[in-house]
């Protein structure tokens, strides 16, 4: 399972993309996605805690860059230069629930880091001259040169 841009828009509570873009949702869930990766990838928790840790994480980042923006504007109009409201003014406070938002990611990140670290690679022998080769996740790695190949 994924996240999805419907789930941050669901979890946050803003349905609306006038309020919040799309591209800033699918932003944070891919440098949430990035994130989590890493940390799969380095504790041995299981597989369970990472979707909603990543979730989690998503849904923080995309507040994040709402609270940031976030434009208290009332609703009304200009008449003869004099304004004149329709409706009253809404106040939106987002300090308290990006606390939240940030408190359930980093609950789901202890959680996770409490599980024993992986081993971060192994080395191949190799009996060749060539110099060994390290591994790290999915990529080989030159021990000489420490790049990955493209």
């Amino acid at each position: 399972m994924t996240v999805t841009e419907q789930d941050i828009r669901d979890a946050i509570n803003i349905p609306e993309a006038s309020e919040l873009s799309s591209a800033v949702i699918l932003s944070a869930i891919s440098r949430a996605t990035g994130y989590i990766t890493v940390l799969q990838e380095r504790y041995a928790a299981p597989a369970a805690f990472f979707v909603p840790c990543e979730q989690a994480y998503a849904n923080y980042l995309a507040y994040q860059a709402y609270a940031d923006r976030v434009l208290n504007v009332p609703p009304g109009a200009y008449s003869e230069g004099q304004w004149t409201p329709i409706a009253e003014e809404i106040v939106r406070s987002t300090g308290d629930k990006l606390q939240g938002l940030r408190q359930v990611y980093e609950d789901y990140e202890k959680i996770i880091k409490s599980y024993p670290a992986r081993p971060t690679g192994t080395f191949h022998s190799n009996t060749s001259l060539r110099p060994p080769r390290f591994r790290l996740g999915q990529y080989d790695y030159d021990c000489m040169g420490m790049v990955p190949p493209m």
